[in-house]
């Protein structure tokens, strides 16, 4: 299992295996690989301007080491996965999240300068997800 790391967030872990880094949601009802949606990201896409309500929100439930929001390089873009859960009525719940780049988009935040983001494919964020809650089935996703 993986270890908690705590020079930079609470929600950020190193993985028992090396080079490898992962994010916790809620808990760790989701846990993604960031070293693969890094890899993912760094195809050349075009980044763009995360909405400042959509980070305050991103930023409501992880831990920020203030610290290390002042040594933050924020020309880097975060990465935004996508998330989607089939509720036990069968209703589908979609959502995005950022999963890379708290602490960037903190320090963006308090310059008042705009936070750049990745977004990942369906496809891209179902390769990332190493744990998330049981769903009634496997739902079908479209690109």
């Amino acid at each position: 299992m993986s270890q908690k790391t705590t020079a930079k967030s609470a929600n950020r872990q190193k993985s028992s295996k090396p080079n490898k880094e992962t994010f916790s949601y809620m808990g760790e009802r989701y846990v993604f690989d960031i070293t693969k949606a890094i890899k993912f990201a760094g195809d050349g896409r075009e980044a763009f301007e995360l909405a400042q309500d959509d980070v305050r929100f991103s930023l409501k439930k992880v831990r920020i080491n203030k610290d290390h929001v002042k040594t933050v390089d924020v020309t880097k873009p975060g990465i935004v996965a996508n998330l989607q859960y089939e509720c036990k009525d069968g209703s589908l719940v979609r959502g995005h999240r950022l999963i890379d780049g708290h602490h960037r988009a903190q320090r963006c935040l308090k310059l008042g300068v705009p936070f750049q983001v990745y977004l990942l494919t369906d496809t891209e964020s179902d390769a990332i997800v190493l744990k998330q809650p049981k769903q009634q089935t496997a739902p079908a996703r479209s690109e």
